[in-house]
């Protein structure tokens, strides 16, 4: 945890017991390994950034515009994240209104119309906050994790789905998609689609 090296030029230098990375105007990746997790604050300056944890077998826990908690990552400046999709990993967004785009299982876009445009895979849980939140499915046929709208009055559509689905109001019931915090649910109405909850 919050060690590991750093590779400019082809010069190699090692660090431990740092709680910030921050880039520089260039491109940089921020690649964790095997049982890699960075508990503080990644800021990948300018460029196009990535966060790589795709090897990590750590849950992993992701925050933009906002602040995390305990063993939390702080995202600023970063346009890509691949998490590992076998973790139980969060991205968490609370400070603003957000636009989610789910394309498939643990893949999809963040705000994609705003600089803070973030593209993320491998993310098993989705978390808004005290704004509204907009999470648009496309032909996704489940999600591992939750979806959490926070606060505010948040939004759920489900009208690009291709087959009918299993939609709980809550995390513990078996479905194909676990929604918290959620005021609308908009579904295909060319399918029949059904609605648990276990209040």
């Amino acid at each position: 945890i919050n060690d590991g090296s750093i590779t400019i030029n082809n010069n190699k230098v090692s660090f431990e017991n740092f709680t910030s990375l921050v880039g520089g105007s260039g491109a940089d990746t921020f690649r964790y390994i095997e049982n890699g997790q960075w508990i503080g604050n990644i800021d990948g300056g300018g460029g196009r950034n990535i966060i790589d944890a795709s090897l990590s077998v750590k849950d992993q826990q992701f925050v933009v515009n906002g602040t995390a908690l305990n063993s939390g990552t702080n995202l600023k400046n970063i346009n890509q994240l691949i998490a590992n999709a076998n973790t139980n990993s969060s991205l968490i967004s609370t400070l603003q209104s957000n636009v989610w785009q789910i394309d498939n299982q643990g893949d999809g876009h963040l705000n994609r119309n705003l600089n803070s445009y973030l593209e993320f895979t491998g993310i098993a849980n989705l978390q808004g906050g005290s704004s509204v939140d907009v999470f648009s499915f496309a032909k996704v046929s489940s999600l591992k994790g939750t979806v959490d709208g926070g606060g505010g009055n948040d939004i759920v559509n489900l009208v690009d789905m291709d087959s009918a689905i299993q939609v709980a109001v809550d995390a513990q019931t078996d479905a194909d998609i676990n929604l918290l915090n959620i005021e609308t649910i908009n579904a295909n109405n060319n399918f029949f689609n059904t609605l648990k909850g276990d209040l």
